[in-house]
């Protein structure tokens, strides 16, 4: 059980099952497998070259919400591919992300410049 009571939908026989494939040996992949990856990474290395830009360009408090931001948008994607919905601990977080973006905003805005 999780911290919401819910039980988790996964279950151990099911997750030891899932790791058989450990024990079976090298399989090579296609090209188009290497594609991915290379793709993939190039994407994870320009993202993080960003925000690490963003970082140097404004304050760590602007550039933190948007890097938070993300944990928004995982539930956002999990619902829109998987039909996944967040808990109730999940949405608390992102209604927490919010709130605190909009506070370091107006905050900001009204000339408080300690955050």
């Amino acid at each position: 059980m999780d911290v919401t009571g819910d039980e988790h939908p996964v279950s151990m026989p099911y997750l030891l099952y899932s790791t058989l494939f450990l024990f079976q040996g090298w399989q090579s992949v296609d090209a188009l497998f290497w594609l991915w990856m290379v793709v993939i990474a190039a994407e994870a290395s320009a993202a993080l070259s960003l925000m690490t830009r963003a970082y140097q360009l404004t304050k760590a408090s602007y550039a933190t919400i948007y890097e938070y931001a993300y944990l928004i948008s995982v539930g956002l994607f999990s619902w829109l591919f998987w039909g996944t919905l967040p808990n109730n601990l999940g949405i608390f977080g992102i209604l927490l992300i919010i709130f605190s973006g909009v506070i370091i905003v107006f905050t900001q805005k009204n000339g408080n410049k300690e955050l």
